[in-house]
């Protein structure tokens, strides 16, 4: 191998030498730090010969990857927020909570106004009170309007 040729009049700039081995300059600046004579060809092409043989180039294919699937998902997720198939899980338990307020208060008035009603009642007319309440306080639970929208 023959020792590469640096002309003493022009002093190699850390920019030169980063444009001419497509590095970038803090590499250089590093390399300058560890002590490598930046006037030294072969020194320098030596450096740039290690980087290219160093497995980086899966793991930067790989972070690359990582990344647009990041991106993708993030994209994928707006989407489906947009179209109403994600829901914010607040959304979802402020709802459930109002639910089971309107079925408690439903129960508890089942329970204050069944007992007068069924006193003294024998099984067939329990039955019908019951049938009645029952299909009125289900109807009544079918009419509630959740903030939360289903595309089907």
């Amino acid at each position: 191998m023959t020792k590469a040729k640096i002309d003493p009049s022009t002093t190699p700039t850390i920019s030169g030498i980063a444009r001419e081995h497509r590095v970038g300059r803090d590499t250089v600046r590093r390399w300058k730090d560890e002590g490598l004579d930046l006037a030294n060809a072969d020194a320098v092409q030596a450096r740039v010969d290690a980087m290219a043989n160093r497995s980086t180039s899966p793991d930067i294919a790989g972070a690359r990857l990582a990344k647009i699937q990041a991106q993708t998902e993030r994209i994928r997720f707006a989407h489906e927020v947009e179209k109403g198939r994600f829901v914010d899980a607040a959304i979802v338990h402020a709802d459930g909570v109002r639910i089971g307020g309107i079925v408690r208060s439903s129960i508890d008035r089942l329970v204050n106004e069944l007992p007068p009603q069924l006193a003294g009642r024998d099984a067939a007319d329990i039955k019908k009170i019951l049938s009645r309440v029952f299909r009125e306080t289900l109807t009544n639970l079918s009419q509630y309007q959740s903030p939360i929208k289903f595309d089907q």
